[in-house]
């Protein structure tokens, strides 16, 4: 403190000083300017100019207190001392066609500073004086240059950049130079609160005075320190802070920093806390911070009351509530294993409370208690403990009566008063009435009303204990789009943007073709984010609609190395871009070189192709795969087509032609495997459906995703393989809770010769692996050959996966999940017995990383039978999730 007060009156003494200067006071210093002869080049006829304009300026420096003693001869600077000048000043006059230009030189005689001056005027009456007058002004700031500031600069600082305090100056270079603004800048430096000391040295100078400030910056934090804690560790404490080590000690962060302990202490229910920051030096460079913390008594919430409340129990009520009841610590409930982790739900929290009150007072209203009222939370201290009343006025409970629609759009509302909820409830609730408001209002929105209102109306009779409602609806205008603006698309034309749309402009406004052409430009995983939003349009009949994108990088080039549970060791290079040109095509080309496989892959797609709403897709692969039983080396293409019937559900058909080679193939093998040796050609046909109303490409939260497709090959196509294969996948996604998705997933297949009995082992079902059951590897789940042990596959497979997903950091698109698979695989003749399911559980990491999607999960073997191994690692880069 004395140091500080030291510190301030050295200022103000400094302050006064500089004041009462000679230079505060206003006092010019003293110039005399001698004036050589003016040079004239320009017509010798017009040679009197330059006399003329040195005798106006001699006027003008005269009027602005400036004397002017005028040289016989050239400019000699002793010449100039010996009339007693300070500066000389010399120059020409020089004739430009039309125009004067003066160029002169005013040399300050003590330093010998030069400055140059010029000015320009046309030709002509008043041309000197006009010269004279703009040369008088620049020889007057000349001379009072020194009283200006040439330089500000920072010395004494190490951490804290030059830029900081200059930033909070006002004092700049060129500006007149005042003690009192220096004054002003002195505070703001020590506000900045990194300096222990700061000062002003100020030297002036014939050209300026040349000002510095010197700090004393405050030691950097070395350590940062906690006594008295008990309750809580060190650790857990310094996760509140936002202090770091070797950064400046301040004073204001560090109050900040102990009220952010205390508020920590609170939410554990330790209540008059006091945690007092000290700094400890330990250099002039560094110091500790040690936050002294005087715990304060830990008061909880033992007993919640509920007074008033007949209907619903007590516990009832409580359950609703996020303030909670100490409890015994032993109980194995979710509250105290949240308690293991530092989280107490027994703490009183005022704002909390309320909210409860908020909870119990809902869902009094959404069962029927229409009158109910819950009054202000009463809390009263016993010891350590807290006891906390809540009141309740219950009121009438009344039924559901009559539902009307007051309206005047449609001429029969019965179909209407069918999508309703509320007249199916039995008694009254708040929540379904305001569910029934969204559903009228998209109602009328789907007829072109955007800006209906609905206002239930009510109609109480105690005695009978119902409620009549009328929702009375104003439709306003109706309305239709007008202007569809696109923005935020840099590469994706506008053209591929539009097509999903399902809005029109010029056509009645739909929220349902809003909803779903969000949906639909989600799907497409060409954006991060997607926003339509309607305005206003010219007329109050039309709204204009901007559809806001933000583009993702839709084009990936990866090369690296990674571990699949199927493939083991491979090495991948993908090329892949899915909104090609931003044109919304897709070309990638995938290379994968690993212990087990071999895989090269180009395809192509056209979502629109000749802009119609026919797909077309071809592929191009080359496959080597050694699997445990033997080699198959595969080669072919296929052409792709799809339709879609509806924006949700499409057809899609198509054909391919492999040629297979199998190899490593034993005479002991399995006769399944042995029959497949001279299989080679495989020509077949394929259609099916698919229905898909994810809202996201990547990371679904909600919708379907479903297909069912069979497969045709040999006979009339030719061929050595002939069979007939059908396969459906069914996929669900549903929130259940805040941003926890549950995802369904299942599949089944069957499959049977053609009438050449051709079908060739890989054309059989397998199980097991990362799209089917975690915990087993591929192709494990299978029956197998009675003699050889091998996995031979077979006609008929089901397998379900249900999965918990959750993010785990949402910015980065990084979820967690856990899951819950099973499948079984049937042989021809062999019953599908329930028995015969194979289950696994585990956990995983999904990560839509820039490489692609990343998934690793880990599955146990909970149905575990010889030769099975206990669990099993899955991996995969790239793929849909």
């Amino acid at each position: 403190m004395a140091a500080r007060v030291a510190r301030h009156l050295g200022l103000l003494l400094w302050a006064l000083a500089a004041a009462l200067s000679p230079a505060a006071a206003g006092a010019a210093p003293p110039a005399v300017v001698a004036l050589a002869p003016l040079d004239w080049h320009g017509p010798s006829a017009q040679a009197g100019e330059a006399p003329r304009l040195a005798a106006a300026l001699s006027r003008r420096l005269a009027e602005a207190g400036i004397p002017v003693k005028s040289l016989p001869g050239e400019a000699d600077p002793a010449a100039a001392r010996r009339l007693g000048a300070t500066h000389l000043l010399s120059g020409s006059l020089n004739a430009l066609g039309p125009a004067r230009f003066a160029e002169m030189h005013l040399a300050a005689l003590d330093s010998g500073a030069v400055f140059p001056l010029s000015a320009e005027a046309e030709a002509g009456a008043g041309s000197a004086d006009r010269l004279a007058a703009a040369l008088a002004g620049a020889v007057r700031e000349a001379v009072a240059a020194p009283d200006r500031v040439l330089k500000v600069r920072v010395t004494g600082n190490r951490r804290i950049d030059a830029e900081v305090v200059l930033g909070a100056v006002k004092t700049r270079p060129g500006a007149p130079f005042s003690p009192k603004a220096l004054s002003a800048d002195l505070k703001a430096v020590f506000a900045l609160g990194y300096f222990d000391d700061v000062r002003v040295e100020d030297e002036p100078g014939p050209k300026g005075h040349l000002v510095t400030f010197v700090v004393k910056e405050k030691p950097a934090i070395r350590s940062i320190l906690f006594t008295g804690n008990k309750a809580l560790k060190d650790k857990d404490l310094k996760a509140v802070l936002d202090l770091k080590p070797f950064t400046v000690v301040q004073e204001k962060a560090l109050r900040e920093n102990a009220d952010k302990i205390e508020a920590l202490y609170l939410t554990k229910g330790y209540v008059r806390t006091a945690v007092k920051p000290v700094v400890v030096k330990v250099s002039d460079r560094s110091a500790d911070v040690r936050f002294e913390i005087e715990e304060g008594e830990r008061i909880l919430v033992k007993r919640i009351e509920i007074d008033g409340n007949e209907a619903f129990p007590d516990d009832t009520l409580k359950d609703l509530m996020e303030t909670k009841e100490k409890g015994p610590r032993w109980l194995p409930t979710w509250r105290n294993i949240k308690a293991l982790f530092g989280e107490e739900e027994a703490v009183l929290r005022w704002d909390t409370l309320e909210r409860d009150a908020g909870r119990i007072n809902a869902y009094y209203r959404n069962h029927g208690f229409i009158d109910a009222r819950v009054g202000k939370p009463r809390v009263r201290q016993e010891g350590k403990w807290l006891y906390v009343t809540i009141p309740v006025e219950e009121g009438r409970r009344y039924r559901v009566g009559e539902v009307r629609i007051e309206e005047s759009h449609f001429h029969d509302t019965s179909k209407i008063l069918d999508r309703l909820e509320t007249q199916r409830q039995e008694y009254f609730s708040q929540e379904v009435l305001r569910k029934d408001i969204l559903t009228l209002t998209d109602i009328y929105a789907d007829e072109g009303f955007a800006s209906a209102e609905v206002d239930p109306r009510f109609q109480k009779d105690p005695a009978k204990g119902t409620v009549d409602i009328t929702f009375h609806v104003e439709t306003g205008p109706k309305v239709h789009f007008g202007r569809i603006e696109i923005t935020g698309n840099t590469r994706t034309r506008d053209k591929v943007i539009r097509r999903e749309l399902r809005v029109t402009e010029l056509e009645p406004f739909t929220a349902t073709g809003l909803r779903k052409s969000t949906d639909r430009l989600r799907r497409l995983g060409y954006f991060d984010d997607v926003d339509l939003t309607p305005s206003q349009g010219a007329r109050e009949d039309v709204l204009d609609l901007a559809v806001k994108v933000k583009e993702r990088l839709t084009g990936t080039f990866s090369v690296g190395a990674g571990y699949s549970s199927v493939d083991r060791l491979v090495f991948m290079a993908d090329i892949t871009q899915r909104n090609l040109f931003g044109r919304g095509q897709s070309l990638s080309f995938k290379g994968q070189l690993g212990s087990v496989s071999n895989r090269y892959t180009l395809s192509f797609t056209e979502p629109y192709f000749l802009d119609t709403r026919l797909s077309a897709g071809i592929d191009l692969y080359n496959w080597e795969s050694d699997y445990d039983d033997y080699t198959r080396k595969s080669t072919g293409g296929a052409l792709r087509f799809g339709y879609p019937l509806t924006d949700n559900l499409g057809f899609f058909w198509g054909g391919r032609i492999d040629n297979t080679t199998l190899s490593d193939v034993y005479d002991t093998s399995s006769v399944v495997i042995r029959d497949s040796l001279d299989i080679h050609t495989t020509r077949a046909v394929n259609l099916g459906l698919s229905y898909d109303t994810r809202n996201d490409y990547y990371n679904p939260t909600r919708g379907w995703t479903n297909s069912v497709s069979v497969e045709y090959a040999g006979d009339v196509l030719g061929g050595d393989a002939a069979y007939f294969k059908t396969q459906a996948v069914l996929g669900f996604y549903h929130p259940i809770w805040k941003n926890l998705v549950g995802h369904v997933k299942t599949g089944a297949g069957y499959v049977t010769f053609g009438r050449t009995g051709r079908l060739p082992v890989y054309e059989r079902f397998f199980l097991g692996g990362i799209d089917s059951v975690r915990g087993y590897k591929y192709g494990r789940i299978s029956p197998t050959d009675p003699t050889t042990g091998e996995y031979i596959g077979g006609n008929r497979m089901f397998y379900a996966q249900l999965e918990a997903i959750f993010p785990l950091v949402k910015d980065m698109g990084l979820n967690g999940v856990v899951f819950f698979d099973t499948g079984a695989v049937w042989q021809h003749g062999e019953k599908n017995d329930l028995r015969d399911l194979r289950k696994s559980v585990g956990f995983g990491i999904r990560w839509l990383s820039p490489m692609g999607p990343i998934r690793l999960e880990w599955g146990f073997n909970i149905d575990k039978k010889p030769g099975d191994d206990p669990n099993n690692w899955e991996f995969r880069m790239g793929g849909a999730f």
